[in-house]
């Protein structure tokens, strides 16, 4: 895996291996490898393509569509970064804020306006994908031993058709895309999970599953053909 781009960065990416899980501590969180074995079948079997085109700027009276370079497309593994830039001090949601800073979910159907918050720059990393969320909720995972998988989209990097403008312009831009198509993916994985309480042959996948035997799982799922 390269370096994030917007030209395949909306690409849904299951949870990454290694995390700095916040400042000046480093944490180690695998995800799980059924569910993995899962994720890579419902890559293949998508409700829809990926979404390569959006509004921008989103819920904008003037917005244009604008496409990025390259179709997305699903990546596995990798290493991802994730850190607390605001010091393990929330930030506080706005009234009538739109879909980012509010504290209101918007209605299905309602254009949100974006307004303008404090956001922090992006760094400079080696990592494969710098985000902040997912860390947290593995370490919760793992502490109760709850198999856990992550499913991120980029929304910013390079390759941007409008040109490389950073975060978090990019970000404010592609976050409905983004959004779109790991929703595709969390979407094909569930439908993954069912297939496994509706189809006999796979009974000894889910009893596997069941004993937490999740690389033997992981293999018998692979190796499985047809939808």
């Amino acid at each position: 895996m390269t370096e994030p781009r917007l030209s395949d960065a909306d690409a849904p990416l299951p949870l990454p291996p290694t995390y700095d899980a916040k400042p000046g501590r480093t944490g180690t969180f695998h995800p799980n490898a059924g569910l993995v074995a899962l994720a890579r079948r419902a890559a293949t079997a998508l409700p829809e393509p990926l979404e390569q085109c959006t509004l921008v700027p989103p819920g904008s009276a003037g917005a244009e569509v604008v496409c990025l370079l390259f179709a997305p497309v699903v990546i596995f593994g990798g290493q991802a970064v994730s850190f607390d830039p605001f010091g393990d001090t929330p930030a506080a949601c706005r009234a009538g804020g739109g879909e980012i800073f509010g504290c209101e979910l918007p209605a299905p159907p309602a254009l949100a306006t974006i307004v303008d918050g404090t956001l922090h720059p992006r760094t400079i990393t080696t990592a494969d994908v710098e985000y902040m969320e997912s860390a947290a909720v593995a370490r919760v995972a793992a502490e109760r031993r709850v198999p856990f998988l992550a499913v991120r989209a980029g929304s910013d990097g390079n390759g941007d058709p409008r040109g490389d403008r950073g975060f978090p312009a990019q970000f404010f831009d592609y976050y409905r895309l983004a959004a779109h198509n790991a929703g595709d993916v969390t979407r094909a994985s569930v439908a993954e999970l069912g297939w496994l309480a509706r189809d006999g042959s796979a009974r000894r996948a889910c009893h596997l599953l069941a004993r937490h035997r999740w690389a033997r799982a992981a293999k018998r799922i692979a190796a499985r053909r047809g939808p």
